[in-house]
């Protein structure tokens, strides 16, 4: 079953996010019928068990598991369209040269978004997105004119038109 998928898709949500999967499920034969009344006798040490566990909790912490990891990762990709759209889309190469303006970068993971998620995606998370990856928007003179971009990538299709 897969998780309700968030309405804002910010990072603050995918760092609280916590998936842990289940992935035994059992036939009806292999059903324990007695399973309540059994757990209904060791109901003290459960509740024993549980508290102990809280209060190391409370002591220290809880560190994720690499399944837990795992799964909130797959999640991501798949309910995130800027996770996507940057891995397939974008070539980071740190020269100055390559840009993209902010406009078009903005059409095309609305293109891309819609596309594929059927979802919006505000330049509000584009920026945020970006920034989580080291991208600024900065200001560029292109002849007379200043245009803002991120310098330092360029659209993945642009590799198949360099001449070499």
């Amino acid at each position: 079953m897969e998780p309700v998928s968030p309405s804002d898709s910010g990072l603050a949500f995918f760092r609280r996010l916590k998936i842990i999967e289940f992935k035994k499920s059992f036939s009806k034969e292999q059903m324990d019928k007695k399973l309540p009344s059994k757990l209904k006798l060791e109901a003290s040490g459960i509740l024993n068990w549980c508290i102990e566990g809280y209060r190391k909790y409370c002591e220290e912490g809880l560190e994720d598991t690499n399944s837990i990891r795992g799964s909130v990762q797959g999640f991501i990709q798949r309910n995130n369209p800027l996770v996507e759209y940057f891995e397939t889309q974008i070539k980071v190469t740190n020269k100055q040269a390559d840009y993209i303006t902010l406009h078009s970068l903005r059409e095309s993971v609305d293109n891309f978004s819609n596309e594929l998620f059927g979802k919006e995606v505000t330049p509000a998370q584009i920026t945020k997105f970006f920034r989580t990856k080291g991208l600024h928007p900065k200001q560029k003179r292109e002849g007379l004119n200043r245009i803002r971009c991120y310098q330092g990538i360029k659209f993945v299709e642009e590799e198949q038109f360099e001449i070499y």
